[in-house]
């Protein structure tokens, strides 16, 4: 007799066949059921927007990308997220006094091509008379990737065919009032967009990479410098600074010595390490269509590490931009 509603659907012997025949659908759906979740969990690994989260002491990390597919030759953007704890910081490109520079090792698929990280604008981090540079909370490291210019044919061949993968090794050094050195190895996989369709944007992701691509800083490099009695004067063209840019749009003055004059909206960050002092002001100011910046110069500082300086860079950042 067929089961009925309320049955029981029991397995017996080492083939585990039911018992009953009318259990057989059951079983059928359960495997069903079983693979679908399998296939699903398997995709959102593989393909996904952002890496498997790796945590370390004080720190958790990731890696994310601008788009959930690629296309040969299209370039897209990837970045390290670094999610300190409260009260603890990551660095910059330069530093500071004490620090290290969060560095990126990136594995790409032949062809493929990888920028330098499009640093975001830091913070200045004062410890025990020291000046850092770096950053509280959550950052973004982007950079610019470009995948091979590959037809579907020549994908299959280089076994590109089932996506597009990044691996990224990753060191930092997470301070508060101590430091500890972390690393991180990255993976992610990424699908190529369908013949004739375009990359998806990655709606959580791309907005926040673009704020970091677009902040409020300015990088100065090759501009002019002169050295007297001991202070460095930096001298940037505001034909050099991009169109648009707040940093020539107010404050103009013709005397250093006037606080008037002085552009209080605008900070400096040295690039070139070891030179100047941290710790002393760094006033900005306009004369014309030039924008300048005075340091002093560090008291250890070699005589010869400063006749032979070629380029002092640096970034302004307009404060309150992050």
């Amino acid at each position: 007799p067929w089961p009925q509603v309320g049955d029981a659907c029991t397995e017996s012997g080492a083939e585990h066949r039911f018992e009953n025949p009318a259990c057989l659908p059951l079983r059928l759906i359960k495997v069903f059921l079983l693979a679908l979740t399998l296939l699903l969990l398997g995709a959102g690994t593989s393909f996904a927007a952002e890496s498997p989260e790796v945590a370390a002491p004080h720190i958790k990390a990731r890696l994310v990308t601008s788009v959930d597919s690629v296309r040969p030759g299209q370039a897209f953007m990837a970045a390290l997220v670094l999610e300190p704890d409260p009260h603890w910081h990551t660095y910059w490109e330069n530093p500071g006094d004490t620090g290290l520079m969060t560095r990126l090792t990136w594995s790409l698929p032949e062809g493929a091509e990888g920028g330098a990280p499009v640093w975001p604008a830091p913070e200045r981090i004062e410890v025990g008379g020291l000046v850092n540079f770096g950053f509280h909370g959550t950052t973004l490291l982007p950079v610019e990737i470009k995948p091979p210019q590959l037809d579907p044919i020549a994908q299959r061949a280089t076994g590109a065919g089932e996506g597009f993968a990044l691996a990224l090794s990753a060191r930092w050094l997470v301070c508060e009032e101590v430091c500890i050195p972390g690393k991180g190895e990255f993976t992610l996989t990424l699908p190529w967009a369908e013949p004739g369709s375009p990359m998806r944007i990655d709606r959580h992701w791309a907005p926040r990479i673009a704020e970091v691509i677009e902040g409020r800083r300015q990088p100065v490099p090759g501009a002019r410098f002169t050295i007297q009695d001991g202070v460095l004067t930096l001298e940037a063209s505001l034909d050099d600074l991009a169109p648009g840019s707040p940093l020539a749009q107010s404050g103009a003055g013709n005397d250093a010595d006037s606080s008037t004059r002085t552009r209080r909206d605008l900070g400096f960050f040295p690039l070139t390490q070891s030179i100047v002092e941290l710790a002393e002001p760094m006033p900005i100011w306009r004369e014309g269509e030039r924008l300048l910046v005075r340091a002093k110069l560090k008291s250890d500082a070699s005589a010869d590490a400063v006749d032979a300086l070629q380029a002092f860079d640096g970034v302004f950042v307009q404060r309150g931009a992050g």
